[in-house]
């Protein structure tokens, strides 16, 4: 689980779903695996988000920073 500069939150289950900060879902990023493990931000500009799932590492480029970036 993770969380954007926005205030939304990532999920993870079959896939990752992302809900806004009134806990409406806003969004489904689909993985190719049966589960998925878990999220976090990186990468230089922290608008990568990586995803760990059952055989593989996935990344995707985000709008949102990850909250809390250290500066």
């Amino acid at each position: 689980m993770t969380f954007d500069s926005e205030g939304n939150l990532y999920l993870i289950g079959k896939g990752v779903f992302v809900f806004d900060k009134n806990g409406k879902q806003i969004e489904h990023i689909d993985v190719p695996e049966s589960w998925t493990a878990n999220v976090s931000f990186g990468g230089k500009d922290h608008r990568t988000l990586f995803i760990t799932a059952s055989t593989r590492l996935y990344s995707i480029q985000t709008r949102n920073r990850g909250a809390n970036v250290a500066k």
